[in-house]
């Protein structure tokens, strides 16, 4: 079980964005591609069913099959619609392996200590591999780990669905799987929105998150023992999926951040999600294996449909999401615990445990302990916030949370294509840091490695999607806006930087990314606040660049607005589109100064890392 539920984490962070990638934006989730997302699981019911004829082993080991064989398919793509299609048919197949296992009798103790090590095992993946996920990555090593995980899902379902046996898991707990995945990629399993959180170093919050997945496995193994009933462990689920999603921050005047202590909370979802899984594997009981099956298919596509509608929803309703997926987690443990009278039974039934318990935590700890090092030794604290003169180098670039055309995550080539234009200040948009829909990576301290320069973050769609700012020189003052009309679900922000620089004098900078309203077009009012807020900044006399993607052609109203208190930096290679990036047709990238600045050597890379172009321009002070 565990390999299996491994295997689904893992193509759901490359099956999600590939599909977003294909037919939509990743800053732009729907619930169309939700649809579409049920579409392929419900394919996969309906192969589970024209396999009815069959007995469940044979539909488990089928499933487990092709999971293993499209998954190494996966490995082999390069992008595009191979991609999309290879991670498709592997969620599918995902679909008719635990649909016949759920009609297996499967025994619910190794079934919710498989789910548990399975998070465990995934969380320590991402993590020593700093977030970044195997299909990303080529050479031998992944592929070694791809295909002994493939074989070794097909062996361990083979014998699990041959040991059969009296007592079997509960429907309720196999229709809690699907939930309890979704709760464990977007909150307690995943590092990336740790690391997101305010004042806590590099890797340290994954290292909490890591630590809890990993104690949860034995949690669930003795969920009996920690709590008196099922309802105690549910509540304090929702308790911590509430406290790690809904309480933002301000940090230096930057808004919507998630706060130190949300880390903890998502810690202690893992062990509550751990809990509840386990009282509903020590609850077993006679029932019929369509039912457990029909439960196994409704949890998977209560996965699609949290999954998407959290991603479609903007403020508090995205929380509403998460806990949502909590109380179908909480339903499916409850039911599958049974009554009181049985709670009664469990209590003071003898632990012995199951006994793939002390196997899968030696495993689990000493993955852990390689994990741990192995981050430690690959990191370098980036804290060269050195001094700043003239001539400066500005780049912006709409890095589509690391995407290329061809909808592969490859970080590194991005900050090749940044560091090829030799910055000093670098405004990022689109920027991710965990959010699961892009496949759960901390993008923004990928690059910060890459480039060895510190950053700013500023959340803009919500607290792990937004600007960023990267820069070498000494911060002043930082300030976040918001700058969308009111009611727009956009929540377009500015983020404002003061540098000090050498001279004595200060550098202002404003951020921004800005998205078409009802009209199709960036309103005139949008630009006309974001004017304002680079006016704040001009106090004291100090020069102004404002930049990023602002969605607007030179000469629409919008652009009009703007430009008469500001100088267009690009105006000498004018046009130079940027978007999209291998035919590039729209000046959307822009970089403004105001009129005591000079700008030389301005430049689009012809890069397509992004569906955006990089642009640089040399900055300094006019006369």
């Amino acid at each position: 079980m565990a390999l299996g539920v491994f295997l689904i984490l893992d193509v759901l962070r490359v099956w999600l964005p590939s599909m977003i990638l294909r037919w939509g934006e990743t800053s732009h989730v729907t619930l169309r591609l939700g649809l579409l997302g049920v579409a392929w699981i419900a394919g996969g019911l309906l192969a589970a069913g024209a396999l009815r004829k069959a007995d469940s082993r044979t539909v488990a080991l089928v499933g487990a099959a092709g999971v293993a064989v499209a998954r190494a398919i996966l490995q082999g793509t390069h992008g595009d619609a191979p991609q999309l299609y290879a991670s498709s048919l592997a969620m599918t197949a995902a679909v008719v392996w635990l649909v016949g296992m759920a009609a297996s009798p499967v025994a619910g103790g190794p079934v919710a200590a498989g789910v548990s090590t399975g998070v465990a095992a995934s969380v320590i993946v991402h993590v020593s591999m700093r977030t970044v996920d195997l299909t990303w990555y080529t050479g031998f090593g992944p592929w070694l780990l791809v295909v002994l995980v493939g074989v070794g899902l097909v062996a361990a379902s083979r014998r699990a669905t041959d040991r059969g046996g009296r007592e079997v898991a509960a429907p309720g707990l196999w229709f809690a799987v699907g939930p309890a995945l979704v709760v464990a990629g977007l909150v307690s399993g995943a590092p990336a929105r740790a690391d997101a959180a305010t004042q806590w170093d590099a890797y340290q919050p994954a290292f909490v998150v890591l630590v809890a997945s990993c104690l949860a496995v034995l949690v669930c193994a003795r969920a009996r023992r920690w709590t008196r009933t099922p309802f105690a462990p549910v509540a304090v689920l929702l308790a911590l999926v509430a406290g790690a999603t809904l309480p933002t921050t301000t940090s230096n005047g930057v808004t919507g951040l998630l706060p130190a202590w949300a880390v903890w909370s998502q810690a202690g979802a893992a062990l509550a999600l751990a809990a509840t899984l386990g009282w509903a594997g020590e609850g077993e009981r006679a029932t019929t294996p369509n039912r457990r099956a029909v439960a196994a298919g409704a949890g998977m596509v209560a996965l699609v449909v949290l999954i998407f509608g959290h991603g479609a929803a903007t403020g508090p309703a995205r929380a509403g999401w998460l806990l949502a997926g909590g109380l179908l987690v909480g339903l499916g443990g409850l039911l599958g615990a049974g009554s009181a009278h049985t709670w009664s039974a469990l209590r003071s039934r003898p632990g012995g445990g199951w006994r793939v318990v002390p196997v899968g935590m030696a495993a689990t700890f000493l993955a852990l302990i390689g994990s741990l090092a192995a981050v430690a030794a690959n990191r370098e604290p980036i804290t060269n916030r050195s001094s700043a003169t003239y001539p400066i180098r500005l780049v912006t670039y709409n890095v589509r949370a690391g995407y290329d055309l061809h909808g592969r995550f490859n970080p590194s080539d991005v900050g090749r294509a940044i560091a090829a234009l030799h910055p000093s200040v670098v405004v990022l948009n689109e920027v991710d840091r965990g959010s699961l829909t892009s496949g759960g990576h901390d993008l923004l301290q990928l690059l910060a490695e890459s480039l060895r320069m510190p950053f700013i973050y500023a959340p803009g769609a919500d607290e792990v999607r937004g600007n960023a700012v990267l820069a070498r020189f000494p911060v002043v003052s930082t300030r976040t806006e918001r700058v969308s009309e009111p009611g727009d679900p956009s929540t377009a922000t500015a983020l404002s930087v003061v540098f000090r620089l050498d001279t004595g004098t200060e550098l202002g900078l404003v951020a921004t990314q800005l998205q078409p309203g009802a009209t199709g077009a960036v309103e005139v009012g949008v630009a006309e606040r974001l004017g304002q807020i680079a006016t704040r900044l001009r106090a004291k006399n100090r020069p102004v660049v404002m930049a990023g993607d602002l969605g607007i052609e030179p000469g629409s109203a919008a652009y009009r607005s703007l430009a008469s208190d500001f100088t267009d930096a690009l105006a000498a290679v004018r046009p130079l589109p940027t978007y999209p990036s291998d035919l590039p047709r729209h000046q959307v990238d822009h970089i403004l100064i105001t009129h005591d600045l000079r700008a030389a050597d301005p430049l689009a890379l012809p890069a397509t890392n992004s569906d955006h172009r990089p642009v640089g321009v040399t900055l300094s002070l006019a006369g």
